[in-house]
């Protein structure tokens, strides 16, 4: 017996949607576990108190691959240790050059390039259009720390996986146009 769908769903938007659901179920649970490594990671660096400072921006630190780890896990990624710790490298590589910068734009910068690796990609996502937006969150965290550097702090500690899940979201739709353009088009004789 073939599968029904709700009226007006199509077949390929049925199987579409659980994904986005556990996509988003992840980004939203590991952007909390982020926040934590975030705070901790601010406030250490903007304590006077070079102990207390110093022991926050060690624990903020040590939460960056339990951020990442969760995000690997829920999204279902394969070989989720081995990708855990690879966006943490890569966290560090991509957010201490522009930490001295600006250092929460420099965390924004190495919590969206990690979830570029953590996070499961499915077939119309690409990892361009992840590094795009990872680009765009920084240059606007960076931008807006000129201007309101308190919202800044607020906007920086959502930001990097939210930009791309927005950014797979936005691929999945423009594949979902071109399958339906397709579709739509009559066939040429």
């Amino acid at each position: 017996m073939p599968e029904r769908y709700p009226r007006g769903v199509s077949e390929q938007r049925a199987k579409r949607e659980p994904i986005a659901a556990r996509r988003w179920m992840a980004i939203g649970a590991s952007t909390v576990v982020m926040f934590a490594s975030y705070s901790l990671v601010v406030i250490g660096f903007g304590t006077d108190d070079y102990a207390f400072g110093g022991g926050m921006i060690g624990i903020g630190i040590g939460i960056v691959p339990v951020a990442f780890a969760t995000l690997a896990v829920l999204s279902q990624r394969p070989r989720t240790i081995r990708t855990s710790l690879l966006a943490s490298l890569i966290w560090f590589g991509v957010g201490a050059p522009i930490a001295v910068v600006d250092i929460p734009s420099g965390l924004v910068a190495g919590f969206g390039a990690g979830a570029v690796v953590a996070l499961r990609r499915n077939p119309p996502d690409t990892t361009a259009s992840r590094v795009v937006a990872v680009g765009v969150c920084t240059a606007y965290m960076l931008v807006l720390g000129l201007i309101i550097p308190a919202a800044a702090l607020m906007v920086g500690a959502v930001l990097p996986f939210v930009g791309v899940g927005v950014a797979d979201t936005i691929m999945e739709r423009e594949a979902a146009a071109r399958e339906t353009a397709e579709d739509d088009e009559p066939a040429r004789p």
